[in-house]
């Protein structure tokens, strides 16, 4: 229980202390400044060394502490849009079911289950005329699907290539 309250949301916890860690910097600068104003003679351009030295010392660091807590947020809410997204498209979850729940095996066309080259090249080569050749087709459902999709929109697996010989 502790853990977990201790590691939500650490961007923001990482960006609240980069506020801070530079508001107090700051001021013990200035403090630091001002004692050697105080403390000795003719020292007031070494204080003002001090104090933008300090400042700005401060505010870089304190700036690259928020731009990681910035990152580390971001981080977290690309992998929960992601689980979601995922969640959503997954085959077998409820909102899309898998193909083998929505589709009968006698209403497949044969295709399917024949995996010999003459009936997959008869089926595609009459419907996908226009197909680069860079780009699948399900065996499933026939739609010309991107080289870089490893699933149909119907669910069904990328099939290997053939390979010639």
């Amino acid at each position: 229980m502790l853990k977990e309250k201790l590691f939500d949301n650490v961007g923001k916890k990482i960006r609240k202390i980069s506020i801070y860690g530079f508001y107090t910097g700051s001021v013990l600068f200035v403090i630091a400044a001002l004692a050697i104003w105080v403390a000795a003679e003719n020292s007031f351009w070494i204080g003002m060394a001090v104090l933008a030295g300090g400042v700005l010392l401060f505010w870089l660091t304190s700036l690259c502490g928020y731009a990681f807590g910035e990152l580390v947020q971001n981080t977290a809410d690309m992998n929960r849009r992601m689980s979601v997204l995922i969640n959503r498209i997954q085959p077998g979850t409820e909102k899309n079911p898998a193909p083998e729940e929505t589709i009968e095996k006698k209403d497949r066309p044969q295709a399917v289950y024949d995996h010999n080259e003459a009936s997959y090249a008869a089926g595609a080569s009459e419907r996908n005329k226009s197909i680069p050749d860079d780009n699948w087709v399900c065996p499933n459902c026939g739609k010309s699907n991107y080289r870089y999709n490893s699933r149909c929109s119907c669910g069904t697996k990328k099939p290997f290539p053939k390979i010639k010989s």
